[in-house]
């Protein structure tokens, strides 16, 4: 089993550890694979003419999606999509429209009516709404008697009236295409602090165009911005380095417990044979835990690595207390095995396994793992001991 510890994989995708189904892990995905993913790594800039050529260098990147920053607010002149934009829309041309369909605009009006509907409820708890909302319920009450009037209102003038709307539509958007360019007192002050500060600073946002939940795509994203600005912060740099941490500290931690362990023992045994003896069910269960992990096809994630501490602290008590017990018998019998000892630990392993078990059959993915694995490794642990040990201490009480 202990030849299969490198064949078991760790989950760094923290979406996983979250329950199934949930809304928030399901529109999380969705931004993800949009352009409008929430997880951007930030870079603050003081120069405009540096933050031009970080941009530049930005863009070139693979796993980089797009940079937005506030010059791409506010640019120095029209794209020649825009012109020719302009262009068409000056030599456009307003057909003449045939006769409406009323039921058709009906119903169009009655989905325009639940758009106004969904606005309205959206607004009844934003702050210094009242202006807007005074406006959505005076277009809702126009609307409502569009409605009623519409089948008195003859073809003719449906007609008339459609005419007339995409000529004002089409002036108004004649009048946006030639409109000046945006400067930087057009932008409202709560939408140009996200991207400069009172002293200048410019904020560049470069969001990924790989999925930063999976580990490899993460280091590729983390380290392609590092290798333009050791600077960059925000949440797939911070996520890069907890699980950096979490690996290495938690790894770190299962072995330093296992030696404090076999320190005590050393200090209460006072020999190293019994000390090794008492750790031999730890160790053998630990390995046995890894052996199952890979066979039932679990892994390791940022929730369920502090299992291994807990489960080297909790499997330690098989071995010394049948050894303290052995050693108060004059280590001549282990009859005490059935008895007293025996029933105790039987006792002890399976209230642990009850409190473990609740955890296990949890509707979150992180904890059930912790919980699965923390039962696997004691159960692991308590067989060892209670079969590797016996046969052993019977010979060194034929000995004795």
């Amino acid at each position: 089993y202990a030849l299969w510890i490198q064949g078991i994989p760790f989950d760094s995708n923290l979406l996983n550890l979250q329950a199934k189904g949930t809304e928030a892990v399901a529109y999380e995905k969705k931004l993800s694979s949009s352009d409008l993913s929430p997880r951007s790594a930030v870079l603050l800039v003081k120069q405009q003419e540096e933050a031009k050529k970080i941009v530049e260098a930005l863009n070139k990147l693979p796993t980089v999606k797009k940079v937005s920053w506030l010059g791409e607010v506010l640019p120095k002149t029209w794209t020649p999509e825009r012109e020719a934009l302009a262009q068409k829309l000056k030599s456009y041309s307003i057909p003449k429209t045939s006769k409406l369909d009323p039921s058709l605009l009906q119903k169009n009006l009655k989905q325009l009516e639940n758009l106004l509907n969904q606005s309205l409820e959206s607004l009844l708890s934003a702050p210094n709404s009242q202006e807007l909302l005074s406006l959505l319920e005076k277009n809702l009450s126009e609307l409502e008697f569009i409605q009623k009037n519409l089948n008195q209102v003859s073809d003719e003038n449906l007609a008339k009236f459609n005419q007339a709307f995409i000529t004002v539509y089409r002036d108004h958007l004649l009048k946006a295409a030639h409109s000046p360019l945006a400067k930087k007192s057009d932008i409202a002050p709560q939408l140009l602090r996200q991207v400069e500060s009172p002293d200048g600073t410019l904020a560049l946002q470069a969001y990924p165009s790989v999925n930063i939940w999976e580990r490899e795509a993460l280091e590729s994203f983390t380290k392609q911005l590092q290798s333009i600005s050791p600077n960059f912060t925000g949440p797939p740099m911070m996520f890069y380095e907890i699980l950096n941490l979490v690996r290495s500290s938690y790894f770190l931690a299962g072995l330093l417990s296992a030696a404090a362990i076999f320190i005590l023992f050393l200090i209460n045994f006072r020999s190293l044979k019994y000390s090794l003896l008492a750790m031999a069910p730890l160790v053998f269960g630990v390995f046995s835990l890894f052996g199952l992990m890979n066979l039932m096809g679990l892994s390791f994630n940022t929730a369920n690595l502090i299992a291994l501490p807990m489960i080297l602290g909790i499997g330690a008590d098989n071995g010394v207390h049948l050894l303290q017990r052995f050693r108060q018998e004059g280590e001549r019998t282990v009859d005490f095995l059935l008895g007293s000892t025996g029933k105790a630990l039987l006792l002890t392993y399976l209230d642990t396994l009850t409190s473990f078990l609740g955890m296990a059959l949890a509707r979150h993915q992180g904890l059930a793992s912790l919980g699965q694995i923390v039962l696997i490794g004691i159960t692991c642990s308590t067989i060892m001991g209670l079969i590797f040990l016996p046969p052993v201490l019977l010979r060194l009480s034929k000995k004795n």
